[in-house]
């Protein structure tokens, strides 16, 4: 499967580091095992408002 961590409207990397971080925490605090390395997803086109785009930061994981 795969767990999501949304990150604010305004992505900067020390905001993804610690959303990752946090998601990372979350994952194994839920007894879940990252089966590979986290990743930024955008989902919204450059002339998105910025008060409209979602971005995400995403793991894959399987059940420890």
């Amino acid at each position: 499967g795969v767990q999501t961590c949304a990150l604010p409207i305004c992505w900067s990397e020390a905001s993804y580091d610690a959303h990752r971080a946090s998601l990372l925490r979350d994952v194994a605090a839920a007894g879940l095992a990252v089966t590979g390395s986290p990743r930024f997803a955008r989902f919204n086109p450059p002339f998105t408002p910025w008060f409209l785009r979602r971005n995400e930061v995403h793991v894959d994981v399987r059940d420890a």
